[in-house]
């Protein structure tokens, strides 16, 4: 009932969209002489490209139906006998469906838009917005800054964490549910879970189209989906040339006691687009660009160095009026610090090297009848390889800012081959109805394979106490992993005056499994999307919408039971000398084991798949041509979540105690109570024994309501989002870093005890009230201006107690929930400032953009642990950088 009522008190956008993200629709209804002889057509022609066009018949239904355009300007053209008798030209973005109609009666020959809305993305971005906006310098700064319901696991501020991918949330939804997509198919990493198995140059985007609700039946993702259409070349050649700069100098330092979370040193890049015409129907588009860069992190004094290298390129022919073909492929090598060197000592110093290889091609097809075809199917493969020693020492891991445990140092490669294809025939009509149907089915093999090469005993401190030893075992065969998924769908957008029904049904078969391994996992799910749309008029209308997602096998679930994986013995860590730094004649009793190998772990027969149901309801209006609104209201659940259970030890191994604690009112007494801390027996160390099952009573529940304007004229475009929500699930992990308190991780909540304790709370992503605003605006005399603005709320936190005489060694508990307390709020302004100049027909632009303009400091972390020092801020954001641009256009 509460889900009822509060469903009943939102108007929200989202009807389930039935088609690509990436792409555009435009629905031509012809009137007073449908059945004409010849048959009226309609012929759309790009303005980018010149050349580029589609002609369709309008059949007895008088609907000729143009899917797959690109982000662009086009001419709209109704012919009878060659004739025009009607025309409009209509501005198009990613994910607009727009329908006009036209009667061949009239004497104006202007069609009138009957219905315009944006299918399924919530926003997009495209190259204008790319060159315009101070962005930090890849694409996860991007989608950072401009896309309202996005969080982001780290603040970019010009550059920082070059070569990295961040972790991204949406809607509540786990960072590891973040989908991504190059051209026609899916380049989601198996093997890191909601990362791209290639960091996306921002150079080869045409438009990105983001979306985390509502998402079309042949999207897979229950999370954030990211979806690039890659750029084509114009009807004449183009190059540009462009580099900006950031000298250490113009860095400033900061304001607070503390130092920030990091701060960049150094940054500089280059790039060059090239695109031109070949021959009268073909057309390339050619990119590549470097980047280096330096910043220090968490105030430590080692300069942490990066760099990237990509270049990519598309040709795409028309092979005549009909039929497209897209060819793409593309490299990147990176240079980055290695994600886990905290566990060497020479951890300042440990890097490593990342390659990315991309190869796909596309067939599209749109016959004179309006039947659409398409086809895809491409390779992608990915490698990390640490560069550390094999007899590298071991450092020590502070558990409360390093965050859980890693695993020793691999080098891997992954590979994944993706297949794809659609069909959408010509409208038809059934009674009062018009169906326009639309099929489709994926296909997808990824293989892992990886080898340690340095796994030394690492120390663990909780608190600065010295609490564990990990001493891996790492058997001898190379580790070998695999996963297939295969979709299906079929979608049906019935019209009946101004109420049109969206329904679809995709059937997923997902498999994984590690060599040698005796249990697999197999999921299997009918996932229907269906919802309602009425236009009270043209610019407006209403909708309610129904969906259900399942995400993919990933190959951190197939590590369970893997006899090639790496497990750990874990003793006490008897710090007899108090320096901090382990030696191996400092190993105590051995307290536990851990890992995913067969020897400790395996996978529950009974495993289920996770699933989400989502509940949308949604208003939009188009104000004019150039602005919209968006009032949206989404309730989602996740079931079914993923956990590890303890079978070999469960809570019945430990020994309750009740320790005194003053609540989340840290000040006031009212809420004063016992808190539970679990002593392990020691008759039970080293029987750990761990089970990858669903965990009863696992869940996440997300309740949000959002506001969203956009407006787009010749010389201003303006977005802005507001949302305030509530995402509530189990943090995986004992602590506030995106890898513990998040609910799609694997982790400790239900394998430890002392880990279970007010697990439930606001999750990472929960930032309750968020508010970004991007603008730019194309001033006389060559000048140009933009801003992105951004608040969201703190960072949710619970405050942890430590219990130092453990048997198992000292252990950090949650003394309340997750989201009783919060950091200070984030706020950021990034501006940009260009002055551009026509020199021999040439026009060369001069950039000045500055991050954190103002030198905000507010927190981004505390002391979260019980004492005198809790809530006392330890670090701020990332000080003001100024860079400074030059491009050259030619």
């Amino acid at each position: 009932m509460r889900v009822v009522l509060f469903a009943m008190g939102v108007i929200a956008f989202a009807t389930p969209a039935l088609a690509d993200d990436a792409a555009a629709l435009v629905r031509v209804q012809i009137v007073g002489n449908v059945l004409s002889a010849p048959p009226a057509t309609v012929d759309i022609r790009s303005h980018a490209s010149g050349t580029r066009a589609w002609t369709v018949r309008a059949g007895s239904t008088g609907v000729a139906i143009i899917r797959g355009l690109p982000s662009g300007t086009y001419d709209v053209r109704v012919l009878v006998a060659g004739r025009a008798v009607s025309s409009a030209s209509l501005r198009l973005e990613a994910g607009d469906h727009v329908s006009v109609e036209a009667d061949t009666r009239s004497t104006s020959g202007v069609m009138r838009v009957t219905d315009w809305t944006r299918a399924g993305a919530a926003m997009d971005v495209d190259h204008a917005d790319l060159v315009a906006l101070p962005f930090g310098g890849n694409l996860v700064s991007v989608i950072d800054s401009v896309y309202p319901f996005a969080i982001v696991d780290r603040t970019d501020d010009g550059g920082l964490a070059t070569g990295v991918a961040a972790r991204m949330g949406a809607h509540g939804a786990s960072w590891t549910r973040t989908t991504w997509s190059l051209g026609d198919l899916d380049v989601t990493d198996p093997a890191h879970p909601g990362t791209p198995l290639m960091l996306i140059d921002p150079q080869l985007i045409d438009t990105l189209a983001l979306s985390s609700a509502a998402e079309p039946v042949d999207l897979r993702s229950s999370g954030l989906s990211a979806v690039v259409a890659i750029r084509r070349a114009g009807a004449t050649p183009q190059t540009s040339v462009q580099t900006s700069l950031t000298p250490p100098g113009f860095v400033a330092g900061t304001s607070a006691a503390v130092p920030p979370i990091a701060a960049l040193r150094s940054f500089g890049d280059a790039a060059v687009q090239y695109g031109t015409p070949v021959r009268d129907h073909a057309g390339l588009f050619l990119a590549g660009s470097v980047t280096q860069a330096a910043q220090v992190d968490r105030g430590r004094p080692a300069s942490l160095d990066a760099g990237e290298e990509s270049v990519g390129g598309q040709l795409v022919m028309q092979l005549h009026n009909h039929d497209e073909l897209r060819v793409f492929g593309g490299y990147q090598h990176a240079h980055r610090p290695f994600d886990d060197r905290a566990m060497f000592q020479t951890a300042d110093v440990v890097m490593e090297d990342d390659g990315f290889e991309q190869a796909q091609a596309t067939w599209e097809r749109t016959t004179e009848t309006g039947t659409h075809w398409l086809a895809a199917g491409g390779v992608a493969r990915g490698s990390v390889d640490p560069l550390v020693s094999a007899l590298a020492a071991g450092g020590v891991i502070e558990r409360l800012v390093d965050g859980p445990m890693p695993s020793p140092a691999t080098s891997s490669a992954t590979s994944r081959i993706d297949g794809r294809m659609s069909y959408a025939p010509p409208a038809r009509r059934t009674g009062a109805f018009t169906h326009e149907l639309t099929f489709g089915a994926t296909v997808s093999h990824a293989g892992w394979s990886g080898r340690v090469i340095s796994a030394p005993a690492v120390g663990e401190e909780v608190n600065g106490l010295a609490a564990r030893v990990w001493q891996w075992v790492v058997p001898a065969m190379e580790d070998e992993r695999r996963t297939s998924n295969a979709s299906a769908w079929a979608s049906d957008h019935l019209t009946l005056s101004k109420l049109t029904i969206d329904a679809g049904l995709r059937a997923e078969v997902s498999r994984g499994s590690a060599q040698g391994a005796t249990t697999g996992i197999g999921w299997r799910a009918l996932l229907p999307r269906v919802g309602a749309r009425y236009a009270v008029r043209p610019a407006l209308s209403f909708s309610i919408g129904y969906a259900r997602y399942q995400p993919a096998v990933t190959f951190d679930l197939t590590a369970f039971g893997d006899p090639a994986a790496p497990w750990a013995r874990v003793y006490r860590w008897n710090d007899v000398n108090g320096d901090g730094q382990l030696q191996l004649n400092e190993l105590g009793v051995l307290v536990a084991r851990a890992g995913t190998a067969q020897t400790v772990a395996s996978i529950s027969p009974a495993l289920r798949a996770p699933h989400t149901d989502e509940l949308t309801f949604g208003a939009e209006s188009r104000v004019g041509r150039t602005s919209t609104i968006r009032v949206t209201g989404i309730v989602r659940r996740e079931g079914s979540l993923v956990g590890v259970i303890d079978v070999g030890a469960p809570v019945s191994s430990y020994r309750t105690i009740l320790v005194p604690d003053q609540g989340p009112d840290y000040v006031s007494s009212a809420d004063d109570r016992l808190l539970a801390i679990y002593d392990r027996l020691p008759s039970t160390f080293g029987a750990d024994q761990y089970l990858l099952t669903n965990p009863a009573s696992d869940d996440a529940t997300y309740k949000g309501i959002e506001i969203s304007f956009e407006r787009r004229t010749a010389r201003l475009h303006l977005n802005v989002g507001i949302t305030g929500y509530r995402a509530d699930g189990g943090a995986a992990n004992r602590g506030f870093l995106a890898t513990e308190n998040d609910q799609g991780v694997i982790g400790e909540e239900f394998a430890n005890p002392n880990a279970g304790t007010y697990a439930q709370g606001r999750l990472f992503f929960d930032r309750a009230y968020v508010l970004k605003w991007a603008t730019t605006y194309l001033a006389p005399h060559g000048v140009g201006l933009s801003a992105i603005a951004r608040y969201q709320d703190g960072q949710p936190f619970a405050r942890l107690v430590i219990a130092p005489d453990l048997a198992q060694g000292p252990e950090a508990v949650m003394a309340y929930a997750s989201g009783d307390t919060r950091f200070t709020f984030l706020t950021t302004l990034d501006v940009r400032v260009e002055k551009a100049l026509l020199v021999r027909r040439r026009r060369v632009a001069v950039t000045l953009d500055a991050f954190n303009l103002l030198n905000m400091a507010n927190e981004v972390e505390e002391n979260v642990v019980t004492g005198p020092g809790f809530r006392q801020t330890t670090f701020v954001q990332p000080p003001r950088v100024i860079r400074l641009g030059f491009r050259l256009d030619f």
